[in-house]
């Protein structure tokens, strides 16, 4: 009889610890104790989400052979904000702040940034050029 009050005691407390963690939408936390990465995504840069899939259409002249792009991490209390930019064509190179420069005129690319804080997270768009 007290074997069983135990386990539904025990069993009771996990459900709650879950359900409170849920609902208090607890951070997640590595062995350093960083707050990591949930989500990123790039934005408009008025902050506005980019859905996914979307391309975005970009005008590039001789003139004007770079575009920024922005993104967002969250939560906002992500300790390692550092990410890297990866482009799919090698002509096309994206420095740490998001600066695409085009030495070539392409008709698109594919961008894609990556988390460094070890959540492995990423988000890509596709750069279509007009």
């Amino acid at each position: 009889m007290n074997k069983k009050i135990v386990f539904i005691v025990v069993l009771t407390e996990c459900i709650l610890a879950v359900l409170l963690i849920s609902f208090f939408g607890q951070a997640i936390v590595n062995a350093n104790n960083n707050i990591l990465c949930r989500e990123i995504y790039f934005t408009y840069e008025d902050g506005e989400k980019i859905e996914d899939g979307k391309r975005l259409s970009i005008e590039i002249d001789d003139e004007n052979s770079s575009y920024k792009l922005y993104y967002k991490m969250l939560p906002a209390k992500t300790t390692n904000r550092e990410v890297r930019f990866v482009s799919s064509d090698e002509r096309v190179i994206v420095d740490e702040t998001g600066v695409v420069t085009f030495f070539v005129r392409v008709s698109s690319v594919t961008i894609t940034v990556y988390t460094q804080d070890g959540s492995n997270l990423s988000d890509s768009i596709v750069l279509t050029l007009i």
